[in-house]
């Protein structure tokens, strides 16, 4: 990460591209081209991570804000290439989660229009692990609360492939040299197929242009697994969970929770939720902590829990701007919690 930092502030402040120093980690590619424009390829994952030279802040926020900007052109030019603004001096999507990013959390809950609910713990704030301490709150509450960041539904592509591998199997598109794992590791095999189907599905390249090839197998993919899916009963959903959790125990969550909560959002809802992530983008937004699902009132929510003087990041800015709108029908609310630690005896 201090590369690409470095990298980001040498692009921004010289009058160069900064291509030789910034590689696609997939395929070496440079993220930026020669004529300093930036491939499309890792670039909501680079920017959500870079930390922006003060200059670079400053200018983001007076947008954001409202404000024009005043600054070289220069370094204007430089936040066009990165598609941070656009040809019209606006914020570009990614550059509009990046400067809300830049904001303390307040001001980022005013600008999105978002309140943050105060959720009462006992005891000391632990250093790290807040977000289980706010699942186990909500289980006393009687709620069911999966903490995983929406893996629950990602995981729901792999256990469909899981249950379907046959059909995935004779589309014949996945490389070659999967015919020889299958006979040289049997045993990791099914873990790879499911892992290569499952980012053919989300297009794990995100914006990135396919070629009409793969576009094209990513299509007959996609078919086959809306309509392997649609076919599943919850039974069968949980039966594939238990086929990957069989070979991948660190993804093993409670199957009666994921019942539950499919249950709440009723199967229906949790088709639509999990198809949401083979359309263009919706993978890009990072979910977040804890959906939850309140069996007195029969609802589903999204929580996103911070310390109090944390903040939301880029990625999260960008599911709530434009994934949550997705599936505001199956879940009615997406908040913010911040734990507060109350000592035995106050």
């Amino acid at each position: 990460m201090n590369l690409i930092k470095a990298a980001f502030d040498a692009f921004f402040i010289d009058d160069r591209s900064a291509g030789s120093l910034l590689l696609n980690r997939n395929n070496n590619n440079p993220v930026f081209s020669n004529d300093g424009m930036m491939c499309t390829s890792m670039v909501y994952d680079i920017l959500s991570a870079y930390s922006p030279s003060k200059n670079v802040a400053n200018t983001l926020r007076t947008l954001v804000r409202g404000g024009k900007i005043v600054t070289d052109d220069l370094l204007l030019n430089k936040l066009k290439a990165a598609r941070l603004v656009s040809a019209n001096n606006d914020l570009t999507t990614i550059g509009y989660c990046k400067a809300i990013e830049l904001l303390p959390l307040n001001e980022q809950l005013e600008i999105l229009k978002l309140s943050k609910v105060a959720i009462e713990l006992s005891g000391s704030q632990p250093i790290g692990g807040i977000e289980k301490e706010a699942a186990n709150y909500h289980s006393k509450q009687g709620s069911i609360a999966i903490f995983n960041e929406g893996r629950v539904f990602k995981d729901a592509i792999k256990a469909c492939i899981a249950q379907n591998l046959s059909r995935f199997e004779s589309l014949g598109v996945h490389p070659n040299w999967f015919n020889k794992t299958k006979i040289d590791n049997p045993e990791i095999y099914p873990i790879r197929i499911r892992t290569f189907y499952t980012g053919l599905i989300i297009n794990a390249l995100g914006i990135e242009k396919i070629d009409d090839q793969l576009a094209e197998h990513r299509r007959l993919t996609i078919d086959t697994f809306n309509s392997s899916f649609n076919d599943m009963a919850t039974q069968d959903i949980l039966k594939g969970f238990e086929t990957i959790w069989s070979l991948e125990p660190q993804l093993k969550d409670s199957l009666e929770d994921i019942e539950k909560i499919i249950h709440g959002m009723k199967i229906r809802g949790f088709r639509e939720t999990v198809s949401n992530f083979t359309e263009e983008g919706f993978s890009l937004g990072s979910w977040p902590d804890l959906v939850i699902y309140d069996p007195s009132t029969k609802t589903m929510a999204l929580s996103e829990v911070k310390y109090k003087r944390d903040k939301l990041r880029c990625n999260q800015i960008y599911f709530y701007l434009n994934c949550y709108p997705k599936v505001s029908n199956v879940f009615s609310e997406y908040r913010i919690e911040v734990p507060v630690y109350i000592q035995q005896g106050d």
